[in-house]
């Protein structure tokens, strides 16, 4: 005697297409701003941010990946930020092993966002909308305190 059939929902196509997520560029919001950093030295003056670790904040929080992010992920996000800094400051091959990692786990890289199974819209054959409004800062200018 055959074996009863799977109910429609439950039978699973060995090829079928993956699906992807395809993820809306932000329609707004402001990037959040990066806190003070404090000197470790006894003073405890505040230190300003790399440039290219401005720009890398700007950059992550005007992507479509946003939409994906919730308020827990901030702290991360932040912790990730001081490990950009770092890197910036002073390069190491630790700094850019966790670093790659942590781009990995927001889907930062093309190949983490495969992973992750999202697309972007330009990937996908749609059209591309405006991204969060605002003007990316210009590193040089921040690089001299403008």
């Amino acid at each position: 005697m055959a074996p009863t059939p799977k109910p429609p929902g439950a039978v699973r196509r060995r090829h079928a297409e993956s699906q992807f997520k395809v993820l809306d560029l932000p329609a707004g919001g402001d990037v959040p701003v990066l806190p003070s950093l404090v000197d470790d030295g006894d003073g405890g003056e505040a230190v300003a941010w790399h440039p290219m670790t401005v720009a890398w904040w700007h950059d992550v929080w005007c992507s479509p990946m946003r939409a994906e992010f919730t308020a827990a992920d901030v702290h991360e996000l932040l912790r990730m930020a001081l490990l950009v800094d770092q890197f910036n400051h002073r390069p190491t091959r630790e700094l850019h092993a966790e670093l790659r990692l942590a781009n990995a786990e927001f889907g930062l890289t093309p190949a983490a966002r495969r992973r992750l199974r999202w697309t972007l819209p330009d990937a996908a054959g749609l059209p591309k909308e405006a991204g969060v409004k605002g003007k990316r800062p210009d590193p040089r200018g921040l690089a001299v305190g403008r």
